[in-house]
């Protein structure tokens, strides 16, 4: 296979010199697409004086400025804005009344201009910043300034101080003098000092025997917690599960799909369809890991806009995290299938109509905000894509949350917002589908 490969390269490159060898008007139609084809691969800039010296009279003329339209148009999704404007100038030149060059040129006119224009604004950015430059430099000179000024300032205080301290020393001796005089009065009121203090000292032995007493009796509660906490790693029962399940009356569906516009209806359609939708699962708690189990069904079936079918969606996934960490992380595997439904496979709206799909992600599952509230926060990605050649990539993403309304001894009442997103990425254009959607729900063993 290898050398296959190699021999392909051989004879191309020995067919393109000789078509080089050539004149453009003694080439056959093949010769010249290959030929126009290499110049504007390589940005040879001797294409342009070519294209203004082409030939009307030439019988492949109109293909030729086919050819110099379309590669201008490559050149603009490979951002050689420049070079393609200059190839359409030419194709203007030659033919002023061309509909695709003369869009091609609006196109690549404004996108020229917006690029002088950032051109100018990078300018005035860089002129802006040594503007801030040099009036910083200014004012770390006034502050250097300011600096050395403050040091001589307190250079002086400082000596002032010391001669100020001199004084107080000389008056602290006479101070001592006179206090000499009333050693005696003062020994007997040490003595009644050292009476005071020894009941202080008392009283502090026995606020430090009560200190000592609390924390004996917080040691052996956190040693009763600690054996309750190792009772319940030992022992798994029916607490260690909790159930829940929702139903969703108001379930919104909003699709989308760019890749249907552009091949089929040329128009930009945006559907919503009105239904119901269910969702139920289950915990299993342990003090090291919890595990959850979540399925959840949607289905739409009346249109409020034009839509042309009916949509459901079921997304099941296991979830596991760990309750010795801070945040509530867990990662998720499960399985995902969307489906659009319709009466005839010529009136679809999308262009991905069956998306089943194992997926993983990661999140955030009953991440708690307050007392009553709970949110749910996940991405996910679909593994189809490694499997579907026509599909770039799929992901997807589910945001909730949920309040307690009410508390029963075995069983809670919840109401609960939901909302899911899948985008999947085709050529670089997009299919979306959201819904979002209000329901009620019942808890048990929580």
């Amino acid at each position: 296979m290898k050398k296959l490969l190699i021999l392909f390269l051989f004879f191309c490159i020995i067919f393109n010199m000789y078509a080089q060898d050539k004149p453009l008007e003694q080439m056959d139609i093949l010769e010249k697409i290959n030929f126009i084809s290499g110049l504007v691969n390589d940005r040879n800039p001797d294409l342009i004086d070519q294209i203004y010296d082409f030939d009307t009279s030439d019988p492949d003329y109109d293909v030729l400025i086919e050819t110099l339209v379309e590669k201008a148009g490559d050149l603009v999704f490979q951002e050689e804005y420049e070079y393609a404007y200059k190839i359409i100038e030419g194709v203007l030149y030659n033919n002023l009344t061309h509909v695709q060059a003369q869009e091609l040129y609006l196109i690549l006119d404004q996108i020229l201009k917006e690029k002088a224009e950032e051109e100018r604004v990078r300018l005035e950015a860089e002129a802006e910043e040594e503007r801030i430059r040099l009036e910083a430099e200014a004012e770390e000179e006034r502050i250097r300034r300011e600096t050395a000024a403050e040091e001589e300032r307190l250079r002086l205080e400082a000596e002032a101080k010391a001669e100020q301290e001199r004084l107080e020393a000389e008056a602290e001796a006479e101070r001592r003098r006179i206090a000499e005089e009333e050693r005696i009065k003062r020994e007997e009121e040490a003595e009644a000092r050292r009476q005071e203090e020894k009941a202080i000292r008392d009283a502090e032995v026995a606020a430090r025997e009560a200190e000592y007493q609390a924390q004996i009796e917080a040691r052996e509660a956190e040693i009763a917690k600690a054996a309750v906490y190792e009772e319940s790693i030992r022992s798994l029962g029916l607490k260690n599960f909790n159930f829940y399940s929702y139903l969703y009356p108001g379930n919104f569906i909003y699709y989308t799909s760019e890749v249907n516009t552009l091949y089929h209806s040329g128009e930009n359609l945006e559907n919503i369809l009105y239904g119901m939708a269910l969702q139920a699962g289950g915990n299993f708690i342990h003090p090291f890991i919890i595990v959850n189990l979540d399925a959840e069904f949607d289905f739409g079936f009346v249109g409020i806009t034009d839509a042309k079918g009916t949509n459901y969606n079921l997304n099941t996934a296991l979830s596991v995290s760990t309750p010795t960490i801070f945040l509530p992380i867990s990662l998720r595997l499960g399985f995902y299938n969307n489906q659009y439904n319709y009466d005839v496979l010529t009136t679809t709206d999308m262009a991905v109509t069956k998306f089943p799909s194992v997926f993983v992600g990661a999140g955030f599952k009953d991440f708690r905000l307050f007392d009553r509230m709970k949110a749910d926060l996940s991405f996910d990605y679909y593994l189809t894509t490694f499997l579907a050649e026509h599909i770039d990539t799929a992901f997807g993403a589910n945001l909730a949350f949920s309040y307690r309304i009410m508390e029963f001894k075995n069983f809670n009442l919840h109401t609960r917002i939901s909302s899911q997103l899948l985008t999947i990425v085709q050529a670089g254009m997009y299919e979306t589908n959201i819904n979002g959607k209000l329901g009620i729900g019942i808890s048990f063993n929580e």
